[in-house]
């Protein structure tokens, strides 16, 4: 880039121009051109640098304009030794780099425009500061800011805000992107679409915000949110799925161990992933201040309709005495295999309850004719002996 030198004048005494006396307090170069007059230093084989009245030559300005310019590749510094270097346009006049119609206060125009300091900075003031950084819709990449570490081309901690485009078509993105490579091009980190979907590790976010990878919780002990956790070889406290077997991935939510596991059948298990056929198991107690079991079959009241067949005392002791367990209630064994099912048992103690209920009733109308029938022979023996 061509450096910029500026040489400042801070008085002129007298001028010889083509060997022309000139007022110091008035310069009125000749008139070597009608697009414009300049004041020329160098001698006549090589030109130096000059000043310019620009009448309407466009190769320094857009007309009624003053130039300051230079030969064969001579920089142009502004130097101000100790003081301060100052651009002050006034009535809305406004500062081009590159351009000759400076749209903004400061515009710079260029192929590639790049802006250094040593541990400088900028300062941006106004009652409503704004800072346009423009490009082209027609490429992939739209406008960029590189934070770079180090000088040069070995720099190795490049971070970048881009506004990616998609040629000029489609919804725009705003990454933020990190690596090595020396400019914007680098893996994304975070990715805010125009439709306001955050993707962290994803530039394709289909939701509101979209991980793609771990997420970690930390204070005093660290929380794992994992979409496998298979993969991700995790102790410790976290939340994700997990790879048991083929076509098995089951939700998990662990403290130190599998606290509560949710296959993916719909079942859910609080200490074992083992479920069975039941939609909820726990490997341990439970306590619960209110269980409400809803019956989808009928309540044992059917042992007090009429065409109910009760079991006989007799027979009902026969069975006891062969089976050792009640008709119709599951034995040891199996409630040591399967379990029992809480509705299902309170319905048939209930109907056992109703059934021991009609036995006392039977037995209490035959206590009744045995009482009966004692009182009558008990009045015939007494008739007998008087």
């Amino acid at each position: 880039m061509k450096k910029i030198l500026l040489l400042a004048i801070t008085a002129l005494l007298t001028m010889n121009v083509w060997g022309q006396q000139v007022d110091a307090q008035y310069l009125n170069p000749l008139n070597v051109s009608s697009d414009y007059k300049f004041i020329r230093f160098g001698n006549p084989t090589e030109y130096y640098a000059g000043f310019m009245y620009n009448i309407q030559n466009v190769s320094y300005g857009d007309g009624n304009d003053f130039a300051i310019f230079t030969y064969n590749n001579r920089d142009l510094v502004l130097s101000s030794g100790t003081g301060n270097v100052v651009l002050h346009p006034k009535n809305n006049g406004k500062v081009g780099i590159g351009t000759i119609n400076p749209d903004a206060m400061l515009h710079i125009s260029s192929g590639n425009i790049g802006v250094k300091s040593q541990y400088a900075y900028s300062i941006f003031e106004a009652i409503d500061a704004q800072l346009d950084i423009t490009s082209s819709s027609d490429g992939t990449w739209g406008s960029t800011i590189n934070f770079i570490e180090g000088n040069g081309a070995s720099n190795t901690d490049v971070w970048s805000i881009s506004r990616q485009t998609t040629n000029g078509i489609g919804n725009s993105s705003l990454r933020i992107n990190y690596g090595t490579t020396n400019n914007h091009i680098n893996p994304n980190v975070i990715t805010f679409n125009a439709n306001g979907n955050v993707g962290i590790g994803t530039t394709d976010p289909q939701d509101k915000l979209q991980i793609k990878g771990r997420l970690t919780l930390s204070e005093a002990s660290s929380m794992y949110i994992s979409p496998d956790m298979t993969q991700e070889g995790l102790t410790g406290h976290y939340i994700g799925t997990y790879s048991w077997g083929e076509g098995h991935k089951p939700i998990v939510i662990r403290n130190t161990v599998n606290s509560i596991i949710i296959n993916t059948n719909g079942s859910v298990g609080i200490g074992t992933a083992n479920t069975r056929s039941f939609k909820f198991a726990v490997d341990g107690k439970a306590v619960f201040e209110e269980v409400v079991v809803e019956m989808s079959d009928s309540w044992a009241d059917f042992v007090f309709e009429d065409n109910y067949n009760l079991m006989s005392l007799k027979n009902l002791d026969q069975f006891i005495q062969v089976n050792k367990h009640l008709p119709e209630i599951p034995t040891t064994a199996e409630v040591e295999e399967n379990g029992i099912s809480i509705g299902e048992m309170n319905a048939k103690l209930l109907q056992k309850i109703e059934e021991l209920t009609l036995y006392v009733i039977e037995l209490k109308k035959e206590n009744e004719e045995h009482s009966e029938a004692i009182r009558v022979l008990k009045n015939e023996i007494d008739r007998l002996k008087n």
